[in-house]
């Protein structure tokens, strides 16, 4: 029956990491501003269906929270609560946001986007999102530092070049390990540039509404 209701309304909850990793820059954009992008691309296409969105701002613990709602100036509420805050120098828990996040009172989309750079800050996200999707459908979107990428794409030529590869190859490696246990669990777990967390979200967004996964 809920494959056929398309346009039935629906609650996404954004939660969106401000955190250390968040802080990394490219060409003058940080990581958590991508991340605000997403949410206001996503925020409006949940908006223009007639959903609910809402938006939860965590690191150590939770720094900004918007219950969800529907109507047309939410999404402007979003993101003028959101607009003074940095991304703070600490290790983000999301596990912190969970209490929260479990509180909504139906079922929802969460939508997690974050990152992370090692074994450790993986399997606290993973466990976390398992409990989310104990009441929550839950998709991951992991925002690559671009500085990973570039220190994986340059050349060797010193002792220090490469022993910056070899942190970056270990960093690569876990990450990775991080993305695919959470799709070995059923998670959708994105990897994602700082260019396309936008775009991507809101399509993974559409196909999850259309196939009516929550």
């Amino acid at each position: 029956m809920r494959e056929w209701e398309p346009d039935r309304r629906r609650v996404v909850l954004i939660a969106v990491d401000a955190g250390r990793l968040m802080r990394a820059e490219h060409d003058g954009e940080s990581k958590l501003d991508a991340s605000l992008r997403a949410v206001a691309r996503l925020g409006l296409a949940a908006q223009s269906r007639g959903d609910r969105v809402g938006l939860v701002l965590y690191a150590h613990q939770v720094l900004r929270y918007v219950p969800p709602l529907w109507g047309s100036g939410q999404v402007e509420r979003l993101l003028r609560l959101a607009s003074d805050v940095q991304a703070l120098p600490v290790e983000s828990d999301l596990g912190a946001a969970a209490p929260l996040l479990m509180s909504v009172g139906r079922r929802c989309l969460a939508v997690v986007i974050t990152d992370v750079m090692d074994r450790s800050t993986g399997q606290s996200l993973a466990a976390a999102v398992a409990q989310l999707r104990v009441r929550h459908a839950t998709l991951v979107a992991m925002v690559r530092d671009p500085h990973l990428d570039d220190a994986l794409a340059a050349p060797v030529r010193s002792p220090f070049d490469a022993y910056r590869r070899a942190a970056a190859e270990l960093s690569a490696r876990e990450r990775h390990e991080t993305l695919t246990a959470l799709r070995a669990r059923g998670v959708p777990a994105l990897d994602l540039s700082m260019r396309t967390v936008a775009l991507e979200t809101v399509r993974e967004y559409l196909d999850a509404r259309w196939v009516a996964r929550w």
